[in-house]
């Protein structure tokens, strides 16, 4: 069984930062998203905002630890000579990922700064390997990633697929708004294609787990992927599955990433209102 570069996108988030508009309607200066309608986005794009910033970190770790160098969606060559500089402490079995103190504009277009440590037990396809994954004043697009991530191998389920137990503990923090978004998360991720070849294009990934989300104004929602997402090695997007946002005693928000296709569109349903999310 061959080495290889794993790579995904995000969980539930699929860009850094995501354009709104609701369905049907031009939303420019002329026609400003309403109070109330942005505050229902607003759900969708805080929850995809801080799960990309952390299932990305989880990408890094698990390139650097293969390879030496870590790389982008879709992307088989190796951002480090652009961006990151990869160094691995064999003996202490540390590694870290370096952008350096001031903002790299890399591939993906998203800027970043700052540190991501991985200590590990193990190789990525190592049964029982763990990864735990922080940081240290490190950026993407202005927002400080703080706390943990764990990532452990559990081997092969019963129909013979390799997957992962995966816990988040982390923040994110702007300081031109002094806004924060935080999250605690459990997941399953089970790689469905793509696990016996070299080609990081053909790497199928399936999602499942749930969670707390706690918005800026410091109130908690219950976050759960009630239909799997699906990742896919040659696409930026998350291909399908639905994710939902309830909060205490409200009305839950529908996050729809749609039904297959490769594309930078979803949808939040609340209620009988449907928004299309374009994501960045």
């Amino acid at each position: 069984m061959s080495k290889k570069l794993f790579t995904y996108t995000a969980m539930a988030a699929v860009a850094f930062s995501l354009t709104i508009a609701a369905c049907n309607k031009n939303n420019d200066d002329d026609n400003p998203v309403p109070a109330t309608q942005q505050e229902d986005i607003n759900y969708g794009n805080e929850d995809a905002r801080i799960d990309q910033a952390f299932d990305e970190a989880e990408n890094f770790a698990n390139e650097a630890e293969i390879f030496g160098a870590v790389a982008l969606k879709g992307d088989e060559s190796p951002l480090g000579s652009g961006c990151a500089t990869v160094t691995k402490d064999a003996a202490n079995k540390v590694i870290t990922i370096d952008f350096g103190p001031a903002n790299c504009l890399c591939k993906d277009g998203r800027y970043r700064r700052g540190k991501i440590l991985v200590a590990y037990t193990g190789t990525y396809r190592e049964a029982g390997h763990v990864h735990n994954i922080s940081f240290s004043d490190y950026y993407v697009n202005d927002w400080k990633v703080s706390g943990t991530k764990q990532v452990t191998n559990m081997g092969r389920n019963a129909q013979g697929l390799m997957y992962f137990n995966v816990s988040v503990n982390g923040s994110l923090y702007n300081e031109t708004d002094r806004t924060t978004i935080s999250k605690s998360a459990n997941r399953v991720r089970t790689w469905i294609e793509g696990d016996y070849t070299n080609n990081v294009s053909d790497d199928v990934y399936s999602i499942r787990g749930s969670g707390v989300l706690t918005r800026p104004d410091g109130t908690d929602y219950d976050v759960k992927i009630t239909e799997a997402l699906i990742i896919a090695g040659n696409c930026s997007w998350i291909k399908q599955g639905v994710v939902q946002i309830t909060p205490q005693g409200g009305i839950a928000r529908i996050l729809d990433y749609g039904g297959g296709a490769c594309e930078n569109k979803a949808t939040v349903k609340v209620g009988t209102k449907t928004y299309e999310i374009t994501l960045r």
